[in-house]
């Protein structure tokens, strides 16, 4: 636990400093820049654009303007991959993305319309697309993933005004509370010498709490606040505080009568791909029946699953890794230490499991 990812979500006003909280994570770091506000400040270090990074040097900050919604689609494949520099990716921001979302899918095929209707299906469709985007975000944070990264979620807006709020950050405790280590509203205030300052303000529920690690935050800073707050302070207070005295109980995952892992996104498979969705967990039994009956090549293993799972034209695969369950290591060789993690493709849908030898 001693390279601790994070997952924030930071929102403010106007001028409260929130861009410049976005690049203070740690280098090298990945901005998705909706607003195009990376370049206009003063924090980031070097910065360079991503169409004219050729990957020869790695600077401080490279910024990926986001024009619509594939392009955001674009880098969280990347990201996926694993196969990036990257320490930190922010998305800034949250709001204006929302808003580039809304135009996209109020009338798809169509030429954009401010004054049409913004039928309730619509909301319903940008929440989706949001959510699912969000939680790929979280992949990147895992242990797990191929190459776990800091993420900073940037939202236009403060505590008062909920109607511009974006839909996610209504719906981020209820729907995707585990992805939240610190949720705040960012302002500018003067101290008592009248100067200047920016200020986080972390607000705790008992949600969030059950979930993440706010609490560390709250024990250091009891006033509620954190004042000129940097991402790279939150990470090695959160990393001081959880590198020692862990225990970790793992569970078994909880699943339908055919197998399937319970999740959200479960919801968005029509009926077929909730029919195909079962031979996630039965590629991952196979593969067990084969490890018991002497199989211990890794690679075998894979191959098994992979030629099982291609059988359903539904199914595209992301991933199918076996890696030791404590350092999640890659293995070659399976032990009843190792561990199974696939991800894969139904239809629009992103499914992940996983199986302990």
């Amino acid at each position: 636990m001693s390279d601790l990812k994070v997952y924030l979500h930071i929102h403010g006003v106007f001028g409260s400093g929130k861009t410049a909280f976005g690049l203070t994570g740690p280098a090298p770091r990945l901005v998705a820049d909706v607003e195009g506000a990376t370049f206009k400040s003063k924090f980031g270090g070097d910065k360079i654009l991503w169409n004219d990074w050729d990957q020869s040097t790695i600077p401080e900050t490279v910024v990926y303007p986001i024009k619509e919604e594939d392009d955001l689609k674009f880098l969280l494949d990347y990201l996926k991959k694993g196969e990036h520099p990257f320490n930190t990716f922010t998305l800034d921001s949250l709001t204006l993305f929302q808003t580039k979302l809304k135009r996209e899918l109020q009338q798809p095929n169509q030429a954009f319309n401010p004054d049409a209707e913004f039928t309730f299906h619509a909301w319903n469709r940008v929440l989706n697309h949001m959510l699912m985007q969000c939680e790929d975000l979280l992949s990147c944070v895992e242990p797990s993933s191929n190459r776990p990264i800091n993420v900073c979620l940037i939202s236009a807006t403060d505590r008062e005004a909920h109607y511009m709020r974006p839909l996610l950050e209504g719906q981020i405790r209820k729907r995707l509370p585990g992805l939240v280590d610190l949720h705040g509203f960012m302002q500018r205030r003067r101290d008592k010498n009248d100067q200047p300052k920016t200020t986080l303000h972390f607000e705790p529920s008992d949600l969030i709490d059950a979930k993440c690690r706010l609490w560390q935050i709250a024990e250091e800073y009891p006033k509620g606040y954190i004042v000129e707050p940097t991402i790279e302070m939150i990470i090695n207070k959160l990393n001081n505080d959880l590198n020692h005295g862990v225990k970790i109980v793992s569970i078994p995952t909880v699943r339908e009568k055919d197998g399937l892992a319970l999740s959200s996104r479960n919801i968005y498979l029509n009926q077929s791909e909730r029919k195909t969705a079962n031979k996630i967990y039965a590629s991952l039994k196979h593969a067990e029946s084969l490890y018991l009956n002497g199989e211990v090549n890794s690679d075998s293993i894979i191959y098994a699953i992979q030629t099982y799972l291609l059988k359903e034209s539904l199914i595209k695969i992301e991933y199918i890794s076996i890696r030791d369950k404590f350092t999640f290591e890659s293995v070659y060789t399976v032990t009843t230490s190792s561990i199974i993690l696939i991800a894969v493709y139904i239809g629009k849908t992103r499914l992940i499991d996983n199986l302990i030898f």
